[in-house]
This record gives C-alpha cells, structure tokens and sequence, in this order.
C-alpha cells in the first residue's frame, strides 16, 4: 500500500500538487492533480503508479513510496479530494467545486 500524506508542503505549489516520491531514488516528479481531473492517478498495491500522460515521457514503469499532496486553508472552499482504495489499486485525484 501506498503511504499519502496531504498537508501544507510549501505553499508555491499552489493546492493540489502532488509530490510522487520515487522508489529506491527518492525523486519527486510534480503533478498538478486539479489540472488531471476525473482522471487522476492510479497506484498499484505494488507501488507502480498508472498515469497515462507521464506514461508517455517514461517507457519504464514508474514505482514510488510515497505522495505528499500539498493544500492550503483554502483547499477545500475550491476543490475536493477524493481518495479511493480499490482491490488492485488506489485512485487519486482532485475535483473543482
């Protein structure tokens, strides 16, 4: 299972960015979740993230430890996280009011 945290990371990122900490190489790749929409990302229980646009910039598959999504105060006046845990993966992703 994926570890996500949401908090206040840095408050230039704007809400809704995701830091995806790769595995073993502690990478972070940024994501703007809002800016996905229904789509949003998808994680396996095996740690192997399913996103189709970052899919074609990495051939190999992408594998991370950790997300950190970024909100402020303001977050939940705009926007809606949901987070759901599926049997195969778990969907991430954030929704304009």
């Amino acid at each position: 299972m994926i570890n996500i945290k949401i908090k206040q990371i840095n408050e230039k990122y704007g809400d809704g960015r995701a830091e995806l900490i790769q595995k073993d190489t502690g990478k972070k790749i940024l994501i703007a979740l809002p800016e996905l929409g229904e789509d949003g990302i998808k994680v396996s229980h095996d740690k192997r993230l399913y996103e189709k646009h970052l899919e074609k910039v990495y051939p190999n598959p992408i594998y991370i430890d950790e997300i950190r999504i970024n909100i402020t105060g303001w977050f939940y006046i705009f926007h809606e996280l949901i987070i759901q845990a599926n049997k195969e993966y778990t969907y991430i992703t954030i929704l304009n009011k």
